[in-house]
């Protein structure tokens, strides 16, 4: 994709969003397809899943529409038992609407994933996947998680969906509070784009974080570039980066929001942050301010993602603690 000005992007953006909103199709199934689920599943972030894998491993169906690899931040506790692998698999099919299945994950011996938080598709692949756990915390800690980036590949086995954990690596130390994840590749070169939230108590910016890897050969532990990210200033929203997503066409979405307690009130915001381009020391580049697309005034959205509705190009899913979550497509405006 060949990078464009600031101005002619926004030009591009608002021609693609007046096709979108003419299409009498897309507010129906806006709404029919939309998926509540309960505090302790709600999902924290989306991936696609690429059409041609899911044909070959479910076998084409026209009602279905697309399906998305969702993971939620389950997370390891001293004593508990683990009800969810904290992997899964949304169909949504016309008519049924969306269907969520758990994935079996075997995890490597003593490396069992606690609080995912992020997931992309590994661009090129037929069904091969990054999640990554929220950040980097000693074992020690009072914080059971320990930052780790998993490359799976999702099967089909029997009746249900397993996953396997090709490779692993480790995230730097100081890599806190990671929620979006975005992938863009070359061969078996991956570039990695990580979004660590910012906000809270620290009130310090959201930071964009990147590292090429190379499938198959994932180091013990990664180093990463960075550079601060800002949402859009007249949104207020403190937490900067809930969510990432590159698109096909190398555009990188943003969502961002504000969670001041379990029962909110919550707000959140779906991005157009900037454009990627696969190489070079900075393949980031960002807009001076970011675009506003979507704006939902009462969830607290944690993963921005392909829309899989047709004719609606973003989906989003809900992380609203106390009160639930939900998964629906949005229409930018």
């Amino acid at each position: 994709m060949c990078l464009v000005t600031f101005p002619t992007l926004r030009t591009w953006v608002a021609a693609s969003v007046t096709l979108l909103l003419s299409v009498p199709f897309a507010g129906a199934a806006q709404e029919r397809v939309h998926l509540t689920v309960d505090p302790d599943a709600a999902l924290s972030d989306l991936a696609g899943i690429p059409a041609a894998a899911l044909d070959s491993l479910l076998g084409a169906d026209a009602k279905r529409l697309g399906g998305l690899l969702v993971v939620q931040d389950t997370k390891d506790r001293p004593g508990e038992v683990r009800r969810r692998s904290g992997v899964g698999v949304l169909l949504v099919s016309r008519g049924a609407g969306p269907t969520l299945h758990e994935v079996a994950v075997a995890w490597p011996p003593g490396e069992a994933a606690s609080d995912l938080e992020s997931a992309c598709h590994i661009p090129g692949t037929a069904a091969e996947f990054l999640v990554a756990e929220s950040g980097y915390y000693p074992p020690d800690s009072d914080e059971p998680r320990y930052g780790r980036l998993f490359r799976l590949l999702l099967e089909r086995e029997g009746g249900g969906w397993r996953g396997r954990i090709v490779e692993f690596t480790r995230l730097p130390e100081g890599t806190v509070d990671l929620e979006g994840m975005a992938c863009a590749a070359d061969g078996r070169e991956v570039l990695v784009i990580l979004g660590e939230r910012g906000g809270g108590e620290s009130a310090i910016d959201g930071r964009l974080r990147w590292t090429f890897l190379r499938r198959g050969a994932f180091p013990e532990r990664i180093t990463l570039e960075e550079r601060p990210f800002d949402s859009n200033p007249a949104l207020e929203l403190p937490r900067d980066i809930t969510g990432l997503y590159l698109d096909a066409n190398g555009l990188l979405w943003v969502s961002s929001a504000e969670d001041p307690g379990d029962h909110g009130p919550f707000r959140s915001a779906v991005q157009l942050a900037g454009t990627v381009r696969f190489g070079g020391a900075d393949p980031i580049t960002l807009f001076p301010v970011p675009i506003p697309v979507y704006v939902d005034p009462s969830r607290k959205i944690e993963g921005v993602g392909p829309g899989v509705v047709p004719w609606i190009p973003l989906s989003v899913v809900t992380e609203d603690e106390a009160l639930g979550g939900s998964w629906y497509p949005v229409i930018p405006r």
